[in-house]
Parts: C-alpha cells; sequence; structure tokens
C-alpha cells in the first residue's frame, strides 16, 4: 500500500506552512507527492521552483512526481470558491467544440499545437529531473455520460472526413449519435477520437519517462479512452480508475458507494491491479466527511488497489482529514493484509453492453446492493479466459445479444435476461439453449428497492442452492468472495447498523453489522 497526494510547489516552498504540512503529510503515511506542472498550457509554477520543492521532499522521504492538466479542465476544476484563477488555455489552441457546436470554455482539443506543447513541458521537465507524469481526467473527449462525445469542430470533423474517406457534417453526427443511426459511421468516430487520445499519450511516453493517465468515472472509448489500445502502446502505463463520487451528497448514500464500486471493478477488469491507483478525491473543500474520506480509501484497498491518491482541487486537504488517516493507519493496513489472502472471485457477470458507440451503457447496482460477487463484463474486453469460471451472467437492459455474447454464452451456466433485454432480442431468444436461459418478467430500472432485491435473489435459488455464498437477506452490503482462503468480505454500505443473512451450501448466517462497517467472515 502506498499513499499519495498532489501538492502545490508553492506550499512546499512555504518557509511557515511547507514544513508542518511535510510532517502532517508523513504522519498520515503519503508516501509519494505529485507536483502540479503543465496546467492549462503553462506551468503551475517555475520550473526552479519544481526543482527545490522535488529537493524539499525527498529530503523529507518523499517520492515525487508531476501531475499535468494537459488540455484545461471544463470549467473551474480547480477551485470553485477561487474566481482568481487563470484558466484560459493559450491563444494558439483550439477550444473543444461539442455537439452542439459550442466551445468548451477552459478544455483545448487534441491537435498538433497542443500536443507540441505539452511535449515541450515534457522535455523541460525530464530535463529538470522529473520522469513520473500522470495526466489528470481533462484528458479526454467529452464530459461524464453515457453518450459518445468528442470534438465536433469544423477542423477536427474535417480531419476525420479525410481519415475515413467520409463526408459528414456536425449535424449528421448529431443525427447518427441521437438516433442510432449508420452504426458503422459511430463506430468510425468512436474510434477517431480514442486515436488522438492514444496518441496524445504516446507522445507524453518520451523514453525513460513513467506516464500515466487519470480515467474518469466509468470512462471509456465514448470519451476517447481505450484502455486496452493504451496498455498496448505503453505496457506500463499508470491508470487511476475513476470513482467520481468526491462529496457526502453522492458518495454518502448505498447507491453511490455501490456505483463507486462498479466503476472501480469495471475499470481494474480492463486495467488490471498491479499499476493501478485510487481516485480518493476531495471536491469542493470539506465535502466529504472525514469518515467517508476514510471509507473510500477502503473500498479501493477492498478491490485490490495498491496505491490510494488522495486529491483536492488547489487548496490543501485540511489536517483534521490527515489526523484521521494516520490514526486509520494500523486498520488499512491490516483491511489489505486480509484482501490479499486470495484472489477474489466473481461467479455472477453484469453485462455492460458493448464499446459504447450505439447503445446506452447502464451500470446496473442491483447485484451489488443485493450482496451478490458480482462484477460487470464488457464482452468486448480480454479472451475467453476473463470470462471462466463464471456461474451466472445478468444480461439486463436494452442491449443487443451481439454474436461476442453468443459466443460467451457458454462459459455461463445460467443466463437471466430481464424483460428490456428480451424486447431488443426476441428473435435470437428463440434459438438459445432454454435450460440455461431464464427471462425475468421484470425491467431492472433505477429502483434499488429491498422488493427488488429479493426478486433478483429469489431467481438465482429457484435452480436451488448456487456454489457461490450471497446473501439471501437485507440490503445495501456488499459481498466479496475469497473462494481459495473460503471467507467473504462483508462492507456495510449504510452509515447506520444493519444485518444480513449469509448463505452457502449448507451454511446460513444471521450477521450484524455497525455503521460502515467491513467484516471478514469465515465459511467453515
Amino acid at each position: 500500500m502506498k499513499l499519495h497526494y498532489s501538492l502545490d510547489s508553492a506550499i512546499v516552498l512555504d518557509a511557515d506552512r511547507g514544513p508542518a504540512t511535510l510532517l502532517m503529510l508523513r504522519d498520515a503515511g503519503v508516501n509519494t507527492i505529485w507536483l502540479y506542472g503543465f496546467f492549462f498550457g503553462k506551468l503551475w509554477s517555475p520550473i526552479e521552483d519544481m526543482v527545490q520543492a522535488s529537493i524539499l521532499l525527498r529530503e523529507s522521504g518523499f517520492e515525487v512526481g508531476v501531475i499535468q492538466l494537459p488540455v484545461g479542465h471544463p470549467g473551474n476544476g480547480l477551485n470553485p470558491d477561487d474566481d482568481t484563477l487563470d484558466l484560459q488555455i493559450p491563444e494558439h489552441w483550439r477550444y473543444r467544440v461539442n455537439s452542439e457546436g459550442q466551445l468548451v470554455y477552459y478544455c483545448a482539443a487534441i491537435e498538433e499545437n497542443m500536443i507540441r506543447d505539452n511535449v515541450q513541458s515534457i522535455n523541460e521537465l525530464k530535463s529538470a529531473g522529473f520522469t513520473r507524469f500522470f495526466m489528470d481526467d481533462d484528458l479526454r473527449s467529452g464530459l461524464w455520460g453515457e453518450r459518445l462525445s468528442g470534438c465536433f469542430s469544423e477542423q477536427s470533423i474535417t480531419e476525420f472526413n479525410k481519415a475515413y474517406h467520409r463526408n459528414v457534417d456536425r449535424l449528421t453526427l448529431v443525427d447518427a449519435l441521437d438516433n442510432n443511426r449508420d452504426i458503422q459511421l459511430l463506430k468510425e468516430w468512436m474510434e477517431y477520437n480514442c486515436y488522438k487520445l492514444t496518441g496524445f499519450m504516446e507522445a507524453m511516453a518520451l523514453p525513460d519517462n513513467e506516464v500515466g493517465i487519470m480515467v474518469m468515472h466509468l470512462g471509456d472509448e465514448r470519451q476517447g479512452i481505450d484502455v486496452d489500445a493504451i496498455k498496448r502502446r505503453i505496457p506500463d502505463c499508470l491508470f487511476r480508475v475513476g470513482e467520481f463520487h468526491f462529496g457526502d451528497s453522492n458518495f454518502g448514500t448505498p447507491e453511490g458507494k455501490a456505483s463507486e464500486w462498479f466503476s472501480i471493478l469495471y475499470h481494474l477488469d480492463v486495467m488490471g491491479r498491479e499499476h493501478a491507483y485510487s481516485e480518493t478525491t476531495i471536491f469542493p473543500a470539506r465535502a466529504l466527511s472525514p469518515e467517508n474520506f476514510i471509507f473510500k480509501a477502503k473500498l479501493a484497498l477492498m478491490a485490490g488497489i495498491p496505491n490510494l491518491l488522495f486529491m483536492s482541487g488547489t487548496w490543501l486537504i485540511t489536517e483534521e482529514y490527515w489526523r484521521r488517516l494516520g490514526a486509520e493507519l494500523p486498520a488499512l493496513e491490516e483491511l489489505e493484509k486480509a484482501c490479499s489472502i486470495s484472489e477474489r472471485e466473481y461467479p455472477i457477470h453484469i453485462a455492460y453492453g458493448t464499446r459504447g458507440y450505439a447503445e446506452e451503457v447502464k451500470p446496473y447496482l442491483l447485484p451489488v446492493l443485493a450482496g451478490l460477487p458480482a462484477k460487470p463484463v464488457r464482452v468486448s474486453d480480454g479472451e475467453g479466459s476473463a470470462f471462466s469460471g463464471a456461474d451466472c451472467l445478468l444480461f439486463f437492459g436494452d442491449y443487443e445479444l451481439t454474436s461476442e455474447w453468443e459466443r460467451r454464452f457458454p462459459f455461463y451456466g445460467t443466463i437471466l435476461m430481464d424483460q428490456a433485454a428480451l424486447e431488443r432480442n426476441k428473435d435470437k431468444v428463440a434459438t438459445l439453449d432454454s435450460s440455461k436461459v431464464d427471462i425475468w418478467d421484470y425491467a431492472i430500472g433505477a429502483d434499488t428497492s429491498v422488493g427488488e432485491l429479493e426478486l433478483l435473489r429469489g431467481k438465482l435459488l429457484e435452480r436451488g442452492a448456487p456454489p457461490y455464498p450471497m446473501l439471501t437477506e437485507g440490503s445495501n452490503i456488499s459481498l466479496t468472495w475469497f473462494k481459495e482462503a473460503n471467507c467473504v468480505l462483508l462492507v456495510n454500505l449504510e452509515d447506520k447498523p444493519n444485518s444480513t443473512t449469509l448463505s452457502y451450501g449448507d451454511i446460513e448466517r444471521n450477521i450484524a453489522l455497525k455503521p460502515l462497517e467491513i467484516i471478514q467472515q469465515s465459511l467453515a
């Protein structure tokens, strides 16, 4: 377990604040500091200051890297309380243009001028002794959401037309996006935007440098982020999984925590754990309580992320949080140890669409809130081995039953479809093996009530006791199965006491959990 934080060189060099800040971070267990680097087309601090800050940090026992905001950031993503920040991108850069033809202010398109300037910044920083660079999650082609995005400027569309021998304009692209017309066009548009972003990352990966990309919540090819392509081009690339829930308003609910867990598992399945970092962020200032700050860190450790990356805006996370983190270090180390006893097993897979060029890709949180050993799986990721060992596929939602999915079906003992999936694929469903495909007369929606959880559990239990542990009572408790160690980890997603019933084979145990408690339960 390594702990990381991003920090302004000016704070490190401040004679009054610097020593106390570094001592506070060391006492909290922080190992690595990522100094602010090339932000919005300019260095946040002079290189001379960054070098002096790095010397002080290394003398204090920290490793040092640089965090970059290579395209800027839509809106004020640094500190909404500070209207003095210079967030303008250089005049010779092009703004990103959204699908409505509007400029995305403070945010550049990925094009020749900005790539050249970003490479120059990496070269200058490398000459000054910096070799580790993390690109912040502004490096994407659109905002968070289910819709396929990109830069819709005239220049970008002209480049796209030339590359793919097309003759389309912005309105044609928008019509295809809005109405799922011309799927081949959408595939090519997605491929074009992914190619630009992957090419940018490759340009940043200068010899003897270590580079990484911070991926947004559930980010993928829809925002130009092709993790598979980046891994192929940069085998040792660092990846930060996108968590998004930065305050109590969205992380404080069980659904918020389940959404974060879903995104972590989804990204780790593609990225792998070796070079993975968490997004343990508070934004804006004090939006996340210390209790949820620690709980976010625990979720990352439970998933097997070895690097906890704590982040804020341009303000410093206050001493209260770091004191709490320092006090919790023994518990975090114990949790990491408990989660390293064997590999995690996820015999239930949640179908998570395709590569996002046409259909909406929705995170179905019901299995997480129901306490099932489940993870999201996208059919276009990985080879068949990634699907082996699974028992059940939950094929929920308006997803097309493609030939790729049909080839995966033999890996599953049971495929459970809801009404939305059936309506989309009536003809194909009729040709499937009826002995392993169950149709649920229910369309999964946003509702995650206890009644809906019980319906799902009941459907899974219809064929008898499943060959995996699951919760059969209660709600808002997640379950992670360590099969070889014959135990599970149960997590109360509620900030109040909770209870459940754990079932596995002949075992049935009633279990009570304290608020936000994480417990290890033997299956012996």
